[in-house]
């Protein structure tokens, strides 16, 4: 493959992955908005309270607070990447 096609195909992944993030925050902040008070209020403690454990209390690294404290797959680090969540957490463990 000449550095040509090469460039392309990188830059139809990036313009890919950059749609795919804009409809995940966009399906992430319409579910937002028609939640309800008390939903929010639990999603938020739920998230927080399983962020504390792992990167405070149990100081684990972003991979392993996924799978053990949240009990998700590797794909999520993807969509850790995409809202913000790995620089956050990078932020939590130098503290």
């Amino acid at each position: 493959m000449d550095k040509r096609r090469l460039k392309q195909k990188i830059n139809r992944f990036k313009r890919d992955m950059e749609n795919h993030s804009k409809e995940l925050k966009d399906r992430s902040e319409d579910w937002w908005q028609s939640a309800s008070d008390e939903e929010r209020e639990d999603a938020f403690l739920a998230v927080m309270s399983r962020l504390y454990d792992g990167a405070i209390v149990d100081q684990k690294s972003l991979s392993d607070t996924l799978a053990d404290i949240f009990e998700f797959d590797s794909h999520m680090e993807v969509f850790c990447t995409i809202c913000g969540f790995d620089e956050l957490y990078d932020k939590l463990e130098i503290n």
